[in-house]
């Protein structure tokens, strides 16, 4: 089981390090890119290794945070590549299209958006301050009408004076007047002077200011109706309708006498700059539908150019909005497509939530991942003193029988160990005696206690008394190993040797090769 734990970890390691140094050539050169990749796979490898060695004892957090960042770099380069591998220059130049149209669309619904609000605003803003003018109008038509009324009373005063007097005289018979002397009442030619007078003013002025009043009274109708008619009208109409009320105001103007003094009520100049604006919006309105038409294209620059085309035509106040929109039309396609960096390309895949991207990101994350747990297998299998009962030994019980049965001991064979604590060891399983009754137990051996005295291993069993890996048993004469001991010392034992095997191995075929 080690052996293939061991195995597909190098291999992961392989594959893992092929895909980061392809990664890695799209950003530095190749004699860079190897030596990039010989670091993040032998860091990863190691503390993959280093993580399971350390995962139930002398666990750090340094390592960890070694292998996670060499895990975060190794990925990030591998995802590189196979996203590159994944997503092909022809998917990703369409994928531009399509992103670049639908953001055109979004960016054009945005501006007629922003059309609509603006008439909107405007219109509202124009209505509330045609209403405050209108008020202001009305109270000046009023003031000249008052006026107008005045004069006309005065006139009518002055004309009935002259009526009263010319009938008077009429019925007094009239009064004729000479240089020499003046008649009687009743004779004479007085009362056609008073009729004369009495007629003239009411054929010359009063008749005259009257139909001008009447005239005027039939203008402020109409005002009333043309200013309800602003209130309730809609932007495309608004300023029609406001150019019908000011000319009926014109007409009132030019109907008023010139000798009264009558205050003139000017017409707002932002009513005046928004009616152009609402103009200008509504004129977009109807450009738009021609101009703004983002039709498929397989060029970005037609999109591009389409839209800027539309945006600058678009009446959008203040400028700094219309800056802003033109930035975000600039910015389309920059993060995608086939001439984009890698780097690039891999970071806006990610935030696009595109599926190949998150796949070739699952399969690094994968490779690295299986580094780690291929790491912590090999490098901490089950320990055989972990094992408290007979059952914990049936999955490993193969493994176990055969690392006892391999052992052989022998003076020639101990002669050839150099490790004390592999010695040790070998002492002690060496100069037990099977005991059949305490087998069924868990000890199947026993060391006597003048063997212990005489090879002096008193402070060795009591550690492992201690640790409960052995018991004092036959009243105290015996130590009785436990099962999870023998195997234990016997795995460590196994282990050395074959450690021992390779290294001569090793030395042999280089003192070969270098005799050679």
């Amino acid at each position: 089981m080690g052996t293939i734990l061991v195995t597909s970890s190098i291999l992961l390691t392989f594959a893992s390090g092929y895909t980061t140094f392809c990664g890695l050539l799209e950003y530095v050169q190749t004699f860079i890119a190897v030596l990039v990749t010989i670091g993040i796979q032998g860091l990863l490898f190691a503390s993959s290794w280093r993580l399971g060695a350390g995962l139930l004892q002398n666990f750090k957090i340094s390592v960890i945070f070694i292998f996670f960042i060499t895990m975060i770099v190794s990925v990030f380069f591998s995802y590189s590549d196979l996203l590159n591998k994944m997503f092909s220059p022809e998917d990703r130049r369409r994928l531009q299209i399509e992103r670049a149209t639908e953001q055109a669309s979004n960016i054009i619904y945005d501006v007629r958006l922003k059309i609509e609000d603006e008439l909107n605003q405007t219109t509202s803003s124009i209505k509330s301050d045609f209403e405050k003018y209108n008020q202001e109008q009305n109270i000046a038509i009023k003031k000249s009408l008052t006026v107008l009324n005045d004069d006309i009373n005065k006139t009518e005063s002055k004309y009935k004076e002259f009526e009263r007097l010319f009938k008077r005289e009429v019925e007094n018979g009239g009064t004729s007047i000479s240089a020499n002397q003046i008649s009687k009442p009743g004779y004479g030619n007085i009362s056609k002077d008073y009729e004369n007078k009495y007629q003239t003013i009411y054929d010359s002025e009063y008749l005259p200011k009257k139909r001008d009043v009447e005239h005027l009274e039939k203008i402020i109708a109409n005002n009333i109706f043309l200013a309800n008619s602003v209130k309730n009208s809609h932007n495309t109409l608004l300023s029609e309708n406001i150019r019908k009320y000011r000319e009926n105001i014109d007409q009132y103007g030019l109907k008023l006498k010139s000798d009264f003094e009558i205050t003139n009520v000017g017409f707002p100049s932002n009513i005046n700059n928004n009616i152009n604006y609402i103009i200008r919006l509504n004129e977009f309105n109807l450009l738009q539908k021609e101009e703004c038409n983002i039709k498929t294209s397989f060029d970005l620059s037609v999109v591009k150019h389409t839209l800027n085309e539309c945006v600058s035509l678009a009446p959008i106040e203040p400028p700094e909005q219309k800056r802003e929109i033109l930035h975000k039309i600039n910015k389309i396609g920059l993060s995608d497509g086939d001439k984009v960096h890698y780097f690039l390309l891999s970071i806006n895949e990610l935030t696009q939530k595109n599926i190949l991207a998150f796949g070739a990101l699952f399969i690094a994350l994968s490779m690295d991942g299986l580094i780690l747990f291929c790491g912590i297998l090999a490098s901490r299998p089950e320990s055989y003193l972990n094992m408290k009962s007979v059952d914990d030994l049936i999955e490993v019980q193969e493994q176990a029988l055969q690392t006892v049965f391999e052992i052989k001991f022998d003076e020639t064979f101990l002669k050839g160990i150099n490790s004390r604590y592999i010695r040790h060891l070998i002492n002690i399983l060496s100069n037990c005696v099977p005991d059949m009754e305490l087998a069924y137990q868990g000890i199947p051996v026993v060391m006597r206690r003048e063997t212990i005295e005489s090879m002096n291993l008193g402070r060795e069993l009591g550690t492992l008394i201690a640790l409960k890996l052995a018991e004092i048993v036959n009243d105290g004469k015996d130590v009785g190993l436990r099962t999870r001991f023998i195997i234990w010392a016997s795995d460590q034992i196994t282990s050395y040797l074959e450690k021992e095997e390779n290294l001569s191995s090793f030395h042999k075929t280089f003192a070969k090769e270098a005799n050679a």
